[in-house]
C-alpha cells in the first residue's frame, strides 16, 4: 500500500478470496512517473490524485476490467483524473493496468 501512495492511493480493500500479492513496477523521469501493476485478486482502492499532476490509467491486456467510479474501462481505453480529483477504482478480479502521471506545468528553468 505504501508503494502506490506517490499514484495517489488513499486506501485499499480487497474483496477477492485468498492472499493479496501485487506486482508493481514504477519509473521515475524527474517529474513524471509511469507505473505498471499485476494484481492477482479483486479490489477497491480510493485514488487522489496531487494537485499539481493528472492521472492517466489503462488497462494493459484484454482480460483486465477496472471500474472507475461506476465507469467501465475495457482493453483500447483509459480514464483520466484532473488536479485534485478523487475517485473509487474496482476491479472484479486479476487486473493488469498502467499509469502515468506527468506533471501539469513546467517548472521555471534557473
Amino acid at each position: 500500500m505504501a508503494a502506490l501512495r506517490p499514484e495517489g492511493c488513499l486506501g485499499l480493500l480487497v474483496t477477492g478470496p485468498g492472499q493479496f500479492r501485487a506486482r508493481l513496477t514504477q519509473v521515475g523521469l524527474h517529474r513524471l512517473r509511469i507505473s505498471a501493476t499485476d494484481e492477482p485478486l479483486s479490489r477497491v482502492a480510493v485514488v487522489a490524485v496531487p494537485a499539481d499532476m493528472i492521472l492517466v490509467s489503462l488497462p494493459l491486456d484484454t482480460g483486465s476490467t477496472a471500474i472507475w467510479g461506476g465507469i467501465r474501462v475495457g482493453a483500447g481505453e483509459f480514464t483520466t483524473l484532473g488536479l485534485g480529483q478523487r475517485s473509487h477504482m474496482r476491479t472484479e478480479g486479476p487486473c493488469r493496468w498502467g499509469s502515468t502521471s506527468p506533471p501539469t506545468a513546467t517548472p521555471p528553468l534557473s
